[in-house]
């Protein structure tokens, strides 16, 4: 059980559950279970790798983000130990709610809790003419004798199976005609993506501006509304197909979207909310934002917006503003989920409004109830769906109000060595970023979804967890002496910063403050500088590399590197690899001459890494239909091709991971999994 939902378990996933639990938290070997699930049959220990890899796909994870079977390297599987606790079988993230006051009896009874406005309902109501009908159903709910019929959720169904281009899970899902409309992505390629809600094929169309979103479908007109994500840019509309593009009103910003009757179109640029007409004719909804405004929803009666609030870090809003007053209200406020909220939209009706509600290594679909009786009864919220996935995205509510369109996604990340064999590095670990020690006897990593940082020998042995629940870690690197780990941190949704630990469990500290998101940054051979880039505050321009110098804590920017991130020192110290905003092209920056070179351009070029010892810089490069390894010799000036990489490690997302062993054997991460649209039927009484 999740919940009030049954999982249907395959029988071998049913049977390597059984025989960990009936170990208790003992390890099970890899032969002792290949002999019990798979008696008198010769399988390969792939079988069994990827039967738990499902197995772990469906129990979803515990409410520390842990898995609940967890890998001993070198000698098997057991099951967690906080997943035998009692109480882990009752963790809030996995039962429906009703609010943060609903108890045990509520979640079944789905009688609404106490309100602690109760008095201030009272004095407010008291003055209006149908004070005493609202006021008797306040009184029934602060007793406890009113109850509201609680949405849930009754099936679930796949829409579309893996394969294709990739699924853009920031992007809305539109539904139009039974047909949903997403935005994909190849290589650098923005597309239209449309399937029958029935499911069936997914059909592709290059979008005529070749990046962007489809942000928004016409409610009487076919046409689309064009505009990119959360950088500034033409707003333009298309045909249903994403092509003959055409500026509306040259308005230049992002995330726009139509009014219920296509006569308005509200967007955001840099820490504005905007509104205009069809002519193009704009005025301010609201001048100031703390952060920047995605993910823009009108209500049915066109009289509210409510948008997403993208904060320094991961932090993340719900507010509303009314269009005929610019008066804006804050959703969720004091509650834990205030800052965890987003990408929300309203039923057709108006009665609900279904968003996300977010953790580091999760996200659950969520309803709230809307109109007068919402208000009266404080707008109660309910869970309708956490898992199987790890992340819910663009959820979206249809015509009929009974099925509720969302992206899932479920990714595992894998290290492969780069030579015949391919054989696996760190097994059975999902790895988001690493680094190898100097010395070449430790591996520093990190994991996804839950962003915990790792310590282990390379074999996997003497393995530590190095961060806690609450801290979310990436791009960990070694000092020059191997004796500390730099790395990027955000605590529970604040900025990202460098900060540094003793290799040996030490306390973190900051390392860095500079007030803004840290995007990537790059620790110099000498321990000396560190090279960096930022967030920019308004997301409408790149905001460039800069160094830190150490000793005297002055930063300084790198010159003509406003279009470049992920800045990668070389060897020597002497060289900065750095690639391009558009991810087409890879730059190499000389602080000698202070100056740039252009090494290499291509569909996409991503995970710039250089060899441990040599002037000799390693990428990987997606072009026609291929993703291949590609090197530079600074001293030589020439680019040559490594090898081309087997189709398995050439879907999903471009490798972040690019790393050198100290044999010299290369280290390459791919993706496995993906985005898929799910069809969840709903009851929305």
């Amino acid at each position: 059980m999740r919940g009030l939902d049954i999982c249907d378990l395959p029988r071998k996933q049913l049977e390597i559950l059984s025989i960990l639990l009936e170990a208790a938290g003992e390890v099970v070997s890899r032969d002792e279970i290949i002999d019990s699930v798979w008696p008198d049959v010769i399988v390969e220990e792939h079988n069994l790798t990827q039967t738990v890899f499902l197995l772990r796909r469906a129990l979803g994870r515990l409410p520390d983000g842990q898995d609940y079977i967890e890998t001993v390297p070198k000698r098997g599987y057991r099951i967690a130990l906080s997943a035998l606790k009692p109480q882990a079988a009752f963790a809030p993230d996995l039962l429906p709610r009703i609010s943060d006051a609903a108890s045990y009896h509520d979640l079944y009874d789905t009688e609404l809790p106490q309100s602690h406005g109760f008095g201030k309902w009272v004095r407010n109501l008291a003055w209006s003419g149908a004070g005493i009908i609202i006021l008797a159903a306040a009184l029934a709910r602060h007793s406890g004798h009113l109850h509201l019929p609680r949405p849930y959720l009754v099936a679930s169904r796949q829409v579309t199976r893996g394969g294709g281009p990739h699924r853009e899970t920031d992007a809305p899902i539109l539904v139009r005609d039974q047909t949903l409309f997403l935005t994909g992505q190849r290589l650098n390629q923005a597309l239209v993506l449309k399937v029958p809600t029935v499911g069936g094929s997914l059909t592709s169309s290059a979008l005529a501006t070749g990046t962007g979103w489809v942000s928004s479908v016409h409610p009487t007109k076919d046409e689309l509304l064009l505009s990119h994500s959360r950088v500034d840019g033409l707003i333009v509309t298309s045909n249903l197909a994403g092509e003959a593009s055409q500026p509306f009103g040259y308005l230049h910003g992002h995330s726009a979207v139509w009014s219920p009757d296509g006569k308005r179109v509200a967007y955001g640029r840099e820490r504005q909310l905007l509104v205009a007409d069809a002519a193009g004719v704009t005025r301010a909804l609201v001048e100031h934002l703390a952060g920047v405004a995605l993910w823009l929803a009108w209500s049915p009666n066109g009289k509210y917006l409510r948008y997403t609030m993208q904060e320094n870090g991961d932090k993340r809003s719900l507010h509303q503003v009314d269009v005929a007053t610019g008066k804006v209200t804050t959703l969720f406020t004091g509650t834990q989920e205030e800052h965890h909220v987003c990408c929300g939209s309203w039923s057709p009706d108006g009665r609900y409004y279904v968003y996300l509600s977010e953790a580091p290594a999760s996200s659950s679909i969520w309803v709230r109830r809307e109109g007068w009786v919402g208000s009266i009864l404080g707008n109660p919220t309910w869970n309708l769906a956490d898992g199987p996935v790890d992340f819910w995205r663009s959820p979206v509510i249809a015509p009929d109000s009974h099925h509720l369109y969302s992206i899932g996604v479920q990714m595992r990340n894998h290290v492969v060595g780069l030579d015949a064999a391919f054989d696996s590095f760190l097994e059975d670990m999902s790895i988001d970023s690493m680094s190898i020690s100097h010395d070449g006897k430790w591996v520093a990593y990190t994991t996804y979804p839950e962003g915990f940082l790792w310590k282990s020998r390379l074999d996997g042995t003497d393995r530590v967890r190095l961060s806690g629940p609450l801290v979310r870690v990436r791009s960990p690197q070694w000092s020059a002496d191997d004796r500390s780990l730099i790395y990027l941190r955000a605590h529970d949704g604040d900025a990202w910063i460098i900060a540094r630990m003793e290799a040996v469990l030490g306390s973190p500290e900051r390392f860095i403050d500079e007030g803004t998101d840290i995007a990537a940054f790059s620790y110099s051979p000498a321990g000396n500088k560190i090279a960096f880039d930022r967030v920019n505050e308004s997301l409408s321009a790149p905001a460039g590399i800069s160094i830190l110098s150490l000793g005297s804590r002055k930063v300084e920017p790198v010159p003509q590197s406003a279009d470049l991130s992920n800045a990668k020192w070389s060897p020597d110290g002497r060289y900065l690899a750095a690639v391009a905003i558009n991810r087409r092209e890879l730059r190499i920056f000389d602080t000698q001459t202070q100056s740039w070179k252009t090494v290499d351009t291509a569909d996409e070029v991503r995970a710039p890494a250089w060899d441990r010892k040599l002037d000799i810089l390693y990428f990987v490069v997606d072009d026609e239909k291929k993703r291949l390894i590609r090197r530079y010799s600074v001293d030589t000036r020439a680019v040559a091709d490594v090898m081309v990489l087997p189709d398995r490690y050439r879907h999903g997302h471009a490798s972040k991971i690019l790393e050198q062993s100290p044999e010299g054997r290369l280290l390459f991460g791919y993706s496995e999994g993906g985005s898929d649209v799910y069809d969840l039927t709903v009851e929305l009484p």
